[in-house]
């Protein structure tokens, strides 16, 4: 036995704020993403842009999510992105929203959006679309809209305008280099305390909050107000019917039923009255283990 999986209980799909629900909802998206990369030539085709802001302690979260995704969604409409993405033959996009959080420098939203270039690109290629998309970003924050919806720009003011040289970064890697900036890969590493660059993940921000840590409590608080109902991973159009998936199904819809690869043979039925004996800590690792040894 490879892995073990839970079914038939309640779940809420909330990927940002139940662990549960996350590992549950990684597992369906990786599947996606692993069949996105089959059929569409392997992931030497596609390049991956992260997109960031400048921040400080006390800007709101709710706030720069908001004008992130804003900027971002302006990129398709105005004529210098529509460029960039037709100079480069750009066939789709998958793009990550993440969250970090620093107690000196406070919220850190950034994107992730993994291109589908439809073929290999030089290094010589890889710097010079980097150093196009660098000029388009930070006007993209500053912009002024004509929906009347006030920018990042409008609230902080130029302070939060990346630079050329900071705010953009194209990486060429291998599927796992994607799976991992995407979130899908996430490791005990990612759910240790300490971090060496002031820099937290949400699950993070939950450990030191459970030991008693305030601003850290603050801050995942914040966090779970605001982040629910936000898309993690969002496709382009058509982008998935050319990878032969079928709907993107609403996280709630999908921790109703795990995927084909961790689907498997039934192991045990537990009766209610059983249930909470089973999750007891020590007892969850001792039925795993019988398990995986098929007993």
């Amino acid at each position: 036995v490879k892995s073990i999986s839970y079914a038939g209980l309640n779940s809420c799909g909330n990927l940002w704020v139940c662990p549960v629900c996350c590992r549950n909802i990684q597992r369906h998206r990786t599947a996606e993403l692993r069949q996105a990369f089959e059929w569409r030539g392997g992931s030497s085709n596609w390049g991956m842009l992260t997109l960031t802001i400048r921040h400080r302690r006390g800007m709101a979260l709710k706030r720069l999510a908001a004008g992130l995704s804003l900027a971002w969604n302006s990129i398709s409409r105005n004529r210098a992105g529509r460029s960039w993405l037709k100079r480069w033959s750009v066939k789709g996009s998958i793009r990550a929203l993440e969250v970090k959080f620093g107690f000196q420098n406070g919220w850190h939203p950034h994107l992730h959006v993994l291109f589908d270039f439809g073929r290999e690109l030089s290094s010589e290629e890889i710097e010079l679309a980097r150093n196009q998309f660098s000029e388009i970003w930070p006007k993209e924050i500053a912009r002024e809209t004509s929906t009347g919806k006030k920018t990042l720009a409008d609230f902080y003011g130029p302070q939060v305008v990346p630079s050329e040289e900071h705010g953009v970064n194209l990486l060429i890697g291998s599927r796992s280099d994607y799976l991992s900036k995407l979130g899908l890969e996430i490791g005990l590493g990612d759910l240790k305390t300490r971090s060496k660059a002031d820099t937290y993940s949400h699950w993070q921000l939950a450990q030191l909050a459970l030991k008693g840590d305030a601003s850290a409590k603050k801050a995942w608080c914040e966090f779970a107000r605001v982040m629910p109902g936000r898309r993690h991973l969002t496709w382009s159009q058509g982008l998935r019917k050319s990878c032969g998936l079928l709907e993107d199904l609403l996280d709630e819809d999908l921790v109703e039923s795990p995927p084909d690869e961790v689907r498997g043979r039934l192991i045990w039925n537990v009766p209610k009255e059983h249930w909470k004996q089973l999750t007891a800590p020590a007892n969850v690792l001792l039925f795993e283990q019988a398990a995986r040894e098929g007993e």
